[in-house]
Formats: C-alpha cells, sequence, structure tokens
C-alpha cells in the first residue's frame, strides 16, 4: 500500500491546508497512512510534484469523477427544473450570444442544490 490515498474530491472545505487559498470550489481530500492524517488540497496544491504525492494519476482521476458528477447533477437539477414548472428567458452574453437564463432562481437553486446533494 502507498502512503498517500486520495480519499474524495468536493466542497466540503473551501480553503486548501497547503498554501492557505480560500474560495475553492473544490479540495482533494487526501490520507497520509504514515500518520494517520487526513488534509485537503486545493487542486493545484495537490498536483504540485514538490508535494511528494505518490498519487498524481488517482488524484487526477479523482478530480475528473468529481466534474462529471457535478456535470450530470446539473443536467438533473435542469430537468427537475423543466418538471417544476420552471421557465427559461432569452438573454444576450457579453459576447453578444444568445443564451438562455433561468427566469425562477429561486426555484432553480432549490432544484439545483437537491440535485448536488443525491
Amino acid at each position: 500500500m502507498s502512503r498517500f490515498e486520495v480519499l474524495a474530491v468536493n466542497d466540503a472545505a473551501s480553503f486548501c491546508e497547503c498554501c492557505g487559498r480560500s474560495g475553492l470550489q473544490r479540495v482533494v481530500w487526501i490520507a497520509d497512512h504514515e500518520t494517520g492524517e487526513h488534509k485537503h488540497f486545493g487542486t493545484s496544491c495537490a498536483l504540485t510534484p514538490a508535494k511528494g504525492f505518490d498519487c498524481v494519476e488517482d488524484i487526477k482521476a479523482a478530480i475528473k469523477s468529481h466534474a462529471n458528477r457535478v456535470k450530470y447533477a446539473i443536467s438533473a437539477a435542469h430537468r427537475a427544473y423543466k418538471i417544476a414548472g420552471g421557465k427559461h428567458v432569452a438573454a444576450i452574453d457579453a459576447k453578444g450570444e444568445q443564451v438562455w437564463n433561468v427566469a425562477d432562481t429561486a426555484l432553480w437553486e432549490q432544484v439545483k442544490a437537491q440535485a448536488l446533494a443525491a
């Protein structure tokens, strides 16, 4: 068994225990089997070779898996929003292109939170 193990990638914490950066959208939880500690790092710090984690491929796979889960949850939230009667309104973005935004932000936040929690 290697010294380090990737436990999860999630948004349970919003700062990096290595560099102290805050406001992070996701962190990588890594277990140190020698010390028994579980720490969380921002994705950049977790992937930095100088940290000495011997599980870089596991970290990359966990980050990709987390991104896929979030993408799937947002798709499910859009379906749930439509089923709940939510509507979309056309708008023009900064590039001058047409985009569709949710009309009922309270309903959207509710269904999005439920989808992300599931």
